[in-house]
């Protein structure tokens, strides 16, 4: 579980793990210039108003179990979700998730200093 969060958020319901096929059949018909944001997706799915982290779940759970057709990758924009297997696209989004990573280790770090807190590794949990 991630800390600071609601155990009903980290868990993927069935509810939603029965969207994971359209989900993807939706994505493989989208691109970069034909995003999906969150509330779209919410809305042609008919789902809760308020179901935008269990949309962002979905995204994170396709992604990691590598559930996309023919090569395809989800990628995100400021426009929303798309997939692409362009090269191009993928690695400028794979730069921009690297970017965010670094500016999290650098907040990380900040923190760290401002409470004296000493970690060695970013991604071990602590006990609070």
């Amino acid at each position: 579980m991630i800390t600071g969060f609601d155990e009903k958020d980290q868990e993927l319901s069935m509810e939603y793990r029965k969207l994971i096929g359209p989900i993807v059949g939706l994505l493989s018909k989208s691109s970069v210039h034909h995003a999906y944001p969150s509330n779209r997706i919410i809305a042609f799915f008919n789902l809760h108003s308020t179901a935008g982290s269990q949309v962002r779940k979905l995204m994170h759970h396709i992604r990691v179990n590598d559930l996309m057709p023919n090569g395809l990758c989800v990628l995100s924009s400021n426009d929303g979700y798309y997939a692409s297997s362009d090269p191009k696209e993928i690695k400028k989004y794979v730069d921009s998730l690297k970017q965010r990573i670094r500016s999290m280790a650098e907040i990380v770090a900040a923190l760290e200093r401002q409470c004296d807190i000493k970690q060695i590794n970013l991604f071990e949990e602590t006990e609070v």
